[in-house]
């Protein structure tokens, strides 16, 4: 009876040793998987972090860069050719000078255009200044004529981007944004303004050039 108890109780001791030995053989591994685990999680974290904000930059500007690209109507491309065309010098009467467009319905598009035989009497610098309404953010295409020092009478195309503060907030920031890249869809232009408040007959020649001397029959002087 006794050898069968101390065999039951070694038995039992030695069960006992082996189970701790397992639970401290655990133990010691939980904290080194555990720290392996979060080590994880933290680059997952990382590396996922930059693609979201990336996203987000790329989602913020994307009405913006969808506004640059610039969309006109078939009407403002047949207008902005003819007034560069030569096509009309023979009847100066039905000469294009002023092309006014405007962005209307994600596009831009034609509101007005006047030929030299409406302006006929008229000073057409003045005529010019009038369309720069306080309330209408817009483009004018203006065939400027002006005059040097050397007596050399001249035509050239100006680009104008009339910005006032009381426009329309969606026609004035699209004025703005596309300004650049509408300037880029017109070669030759020789000046491009941006104007905020009407200007005076001297600025706009000066800007013209500094040889010039008479802007649309009159002296800048005036």
């Amino acid at each position: 009876m006794r050898r069968r108890r101390k065999m039951r109780m070694m038995v039992l001791m030695t069960t006992t040793m082996m189970m701790k030995k397992k639970l401290s053989r655990s133990a010691s591994l939980r904290p080194s998987a555990e720290r392996k685990r979060r080590k994880n999680t933290r680059k997952s974290d990382r590396s996922a972090a930059p693609a979201v904000s990336v996203c987000a930059r790329a989602r913020a500007p994307a009405g913006r860069r969808e506004l640059r690209t610039v969309k006109m109507t078939s009407v403002a491309k047949n207008m902005i050719g003819e007034i560069y065309s030569t096509a009309n010098n023979g009847d100066q009467s039905e000469r294009l000078r002023f092309v006014v467009l405007e962005y209307i319905n994600g596009q831009i598009d034609v509101t007005v255009v006047f030929r030299q035989t409406e302006l006929d009497g008229k000073d057409v610098f003045t005529f010019f200044q009038s369309l720069l309404e306080p309330k209408r953010a817009r483009f004018i295409l203006y065939d400027c004529h002006f005059q040097t020092k050397d007596s050399r009478r001249r035509k050239e195309l100006v680009l104008v981007t009339w910005i006032p503060q009381s426009a329309a907030s969606d026609q004035l920031s699209a004025c703005i944004i596309l300004r650049k890249p509408f300037h880029r869809l017109l070669p030759g232009i020789k000046l491009e303004l941006q104007l905020k408040e009407p200007v005076s007959r001297n600025y706009f020649g000066q800007q013209l050039g500094k040889d010039v001397i008479r802007v649309e029959e009159k002296d800048i002087s005036s």
